[in-house]
Parts: structure tokens; C-alpha cells; sequence
């Protein structure tokens, strides 16, 4: 499972890292710290699940990544997005809920929470695996 983090934070970055490693240590983390490294990942592995900071120091947010440059994207509009982030500011929430986010976490992110959410998107992910995807 390719698993792609976009976040500024090298911390945040590490402490994603670290729970999914304790979750699976076999999936495979793919950091950007912004979006064109993002979008150059992106385009050259196939990712499984996205964690994206909505929080960008780039002219281009989280929130406008997941809906401009994932999900207006036909090959990449079906990745899941889980959106990690400290924001409170409604209207981008709003965005990247709008842009078909699957999950919204909370920084500093709880790993119980996380490997909940992770069950679930394993679990679909072998479904997919299982019929050639």
C-alpha cells in the first residue's frame, strides 16, 4: 500500500509516518512537504490513501489540492484523502469536505483514531487489491 503525507511539518510528517509504520510496518510512505512534491509523487507512484495537511505554505492550500489537482483528476479522483490538520477556520474545512475528503483528523493526531480509520481503508483496499485494480 503506497501512502502519500502532505504536510509542511516535518514533525507531523514523522508522527503520521510512525503510526502507520505501527499499524503495518510493510506500507509504503511517500512525504512531500508541499504540493508540487505531492503532485510529483503522485504522478509517478500509484497511491492508496492520501494524508493532507489543509495548511500549506504554498499558494495552493491542502483544501485546493484535494479538489484542483486529486479529485479533478480522473486518474487520481478515487484516492481517499484523509485531511490532518490544526484548522478551524470553517470555510476551509468546508472545502476539503466538499472535495470529497473521506476523513477529517485533528492535530496532533491520535493514533487510536487513525488506526481506526485505517481498518477501514485496509480493508477496501484488499477488496480492490484482490479484483486486479
Amino acid at each position: 500500500m503506497n501512502i502519500l503525507i502532505l504536510d509542511d511539518s516535518a514533525a507531523a510528517r514523522l508522527d503520521i509516518t510512525m503510526a502507520l509504520k505501527d499499524f503495518d510496518p510493510s506500507v509504503n510512505i511517500l512525504e512531500a512537504a508541499n504540493v508540487e512534491e505531492a503532485v510529483t509523487l503522485i504522478r509517478d507512484h500509484a497511491i492508496d490513501v492520501a494524508f493532507v495537511d489543509l495548511c500549506m505554505p504554498d499558494r495552493i492550500n491542502g483544501a485546493d489540492f484535494i479538489v484542483d489537482c486529486l479529485k479533478a483528476n480522473k486518474d487520481t479522483r478515487e484516492i481517499p484523502v484523509i485531511v490532518v490538520s490544526r484548522v478551524s477556520e470553517r470555510s476551509v474545512i468546508k472545502r476539503a469536505i466538499e472535495g470529497l475528503a473521506y476523513k477529517f483528523i485533528s492535530k496532533p493526531v491520535d493514533p487510536s483514531e487513525l488506526k481506526t480509520i485505517l481498518k477501514t481503508q485496509w480493508s477496501t483496499y484488499l477488496m480492490f487489491q484482490s479484483k486486479g485494480r
